[in-house]
């Protein structure tokens, strides 16, 4: 027989049984299904177009893309607060999307990148609810609910909330921990002989998602507590547990590079004001209800804790009811975690607890959605049972939380002028009036010889958009401030500057903040700020536009604290002088380890308040300049 006709046998001697067929039709059909839903609310046309994604946090990270992919894993960056720390190992939230714009060709700008990632995590996302029972073996009605349940999460509530504001790398790592913890179940109840080489490969992927987000372990670690405590019979101690622990070495080892940062912080970085961290008894309530005030609730909530709540109720989690009780256990953990753990100043620095509802709904759907199937194959019985009865009712009530759900899907996949959870629709759009306005003031008003003193907005007054990243990439100007608003000594928002309520800051240590940052011009939009400016002396206001004010500081500019020279160049990582005077010079520029002169010494100088060194030269040429390793 021929070497052809053999493979043809093997071929045809594979039985593709019906369930296989129906579970490869099932997540076809889902990724099918998001595919077409985002490629029109993107739209799929501004994929690789002109449009950028600009909604709350988009604009910051596309920044922080592009940093990456100047600077790579660690680097210098100019453009803000006087310099400061940037690079894929030191931005958490964007560190993949900065990693892959960094070794793919340039031809890829950072939006097209940020983008991109932003499109392609949807996707996946749409999978994984369905993959993680597939993986688990459960049975295929509770694997196509678990797929529409996970679609439903998706669109609804905060997941879409948050998605389009641009928390992308946290809800990717939401969505990836369900199959990830269903392959840690399948690793520790198999001989590890038979698993040596899944353990290396979950190890690969366990480094990848936590490469992706910083806070991936938090989810695995709590489930694998409960797992390990409910399920105790099922477990290969001794082999499970030396997989696991090769895993988790894996997963670290690989990810030394950005935690030796993390543990050793380049710079002093400082944020003022508390992210998602409201606290109550009554927002776990309101979250379970679908009450979106302070809470983030979506309609889709209250039927997976009911499923949930009737699953165990009529006892239909009787065939794996201890891993069902496992993945409801952490569910309730998580939603309990997201509103108590604020109040505690690491946890919620460290976490930001509220968007740990998201995980706790993704872990509560898979026993829902058994529970689920279980509830509606039993209404259809034909038997005039009790249990049929119940299921019934319970079936309505199911069905009617369930199809509001499903309005509400369709109501956020529309782009008519009607309520939405998420950002309306198109997620891409072309440049706001609010970066026109103040662009077209840079390029005509500002030049290189100073900074710009840029007043960000927690509230989003410029077009929605946390942009000044994206106005210094645009101007090439620098800003004093960073790209994101309250982070940073040398920051400015909100009618707070240098991590003051600007009025009690004195006109003399104003004018002193001017001259050790090099400012030559301020835009400002709070009325506080705007009130303290309009009567401070040696400040002129030359333009004014909606709620912003411009104005130019009367000094001379220079980027020189001690001697005097001219900044002729500055890029991500370089900064070049010329016609440099003096044995001993400081500059208005941060230092950072790792920074070398041309030639003489570089070293780190204190300068009044602010926590972060700047830049002094001993023994430098007319010439200088300065690179990061």
């Amino acid at each position: 027989m021929s070497q052809k006709a053999n493979y043809l046998r093997l071929f045809y001697s594979v039985k593709f049984t019906p369930n296989v067929i129906v579970i490869g039709v099932i997540l076809g059909l889902t990724f099918a299904l998001q595919f077409f839903l985002v490629a029109q609310t993107f739209p799929l046309s501004e994929l690789f177009g002109s449009a950028s994604l600009l909604y709350i946090d988009n604009p910051f990270h596309e920044y922080n893309v592009a940093m990456g992919a100047a600077v790579g894993s660690v680097g210098y960056d100019p453009f803000f607060a006087a310099g400061r720390a940037t690079g894929f190992a030191l931005n958490h939230s964007d560190r993949l999307p900065a990693f892959l714009a960094n070794i793919l060709p340039s031809s890829l700008t950072a939006a097209d990148i940020w983008k991109l990632y932003t499109f392609a995590v949807s996707l996946i996302a749409s999978i994984c609810l369905p993959l993680t029972l597939i993986i688990l073996r459960f049975e295929r009605n509770a694997i196509a609910i678990s797929a529409a349940l996970g679609l439903l999460l998706w669109w609804t509530g905060i997941f879409r909330w948050f998605h389009t504001a641009g928390m992308v790398s946290f809800i990717f790592i939401a969505f990836a921990s369900l199959p990830f913890t269903a392959l840690v179940v399948r690793l520790l109840t198999q001989a590890f002989t038979k698993t040596l080489i899944a353990t290396v490969a979950l190890g690969l992927v366990a480094a990848f998602l936590f490469f992706s987000h910083p806070l991936f372990p938090l989810p695995i670690t709590v489930f694998l507590i409960f797992y390990l405590a409910l399920n105790r019979q099922a477990v290969h101690w001794q082999f499970g547990l030396t997989a696991l622990l090769a895993v988790a070495a894996i997963g670290i080892l690989l990810n030394v590079g950005w935690l030796y940062y993390f543990m050793n912080p380049l710079e002093i970085q400082e944020t003022f004001d508390l992210y998602q961290r409201a606290t109550g008894g009554d927002l776990v309530i309101k979250s379970l209800l679908g009450i979106w005030d302070k809470a983030n609730g979506a309609r889709i909530n209250t039927p997976i804790a009911l499923a949930v709540i009737l699953g165990f109720f009529l006892a239909y989690f009787s065939s794996q009811r201890r891993l069902l009780l496992t993945y409801s256990g952490v569910g309730v953990f998580w939603l309990l975690y997201a509103y108590t753990a604020g109040d505690n100043d690491v946890l919620g620095k460290l976490t930001q607890p509220n968007r740990f509802t998201t995980v706790a709904y993704l872990f509560l759907a898979l026993p829902a959605a058994v529970s689920i199937a279980e509830i509606f194959c039993n209404a259809l019985q034909h038997e005039k049972t009790w249990r049929r009865a119940i299921s019934r009712a319970s079936a309505g009530l199911l069905a009617i939380g369930l199809t509001i759900s499903v309005v509400e899907m369709g109501r956020e996949v529309s782009s008519a002028n009607i309520g939405h959870y998420g950002q309306h629709p198109p997620q891409a759009r072309h440049q706001g009036e609010y970066a026109d306005h103040i662009l077209s003031f840079l390029n005509t008003n500002t030049d290189n010889s100073a900074r710009v003193l840029f007043e960000t907005s927690l509230g989003r007054i410029h077009d929605g958009g946390h942009i000044a990243g994206i106005l210094a990439l645009k101007s090439q100007r620098e800003f004093v401030g960073g790209p994101y608003v309250q982070t940073g000594f040398a920051s400015f928002w909100d009618g707070k500057a240098f991590t003051k309520p600007i009025a009690e800051i004195s006109p003399e240590k104003m004018h002193e903040y001017f001259d050790r940052y090099n400012i030559g011009w301020i835009i400002a939009h709070s009325e506080k700020s705007k009130r303290y400016f309009d009567q401070l002396n040696g400040v002129v206001c030359i333009n004014e536009w909606k709620q912003l004010k411009f104005y130019q500081v009367q000094r001379l500019h220079s980027f020189f604290l001690a001697g005097a020279g001219e900044l002729v160049a500055r890029d991500a990582n370089r900064l070049v002088f010329k016609a440099v005077l003096g044995d001993s010079i400081t500059l208005k520029y941060h230092y950072l380890p790792g920074m070398q002169v041309t030639e003489g010494t570089i070293d780190p100088v204190f300068i009044g308040d602010d926590p972060n060194p700047f830049i002094q030269l001993r023994g430098a040429s007319q010439n200088v300049i300065l690179t990061y390793r």
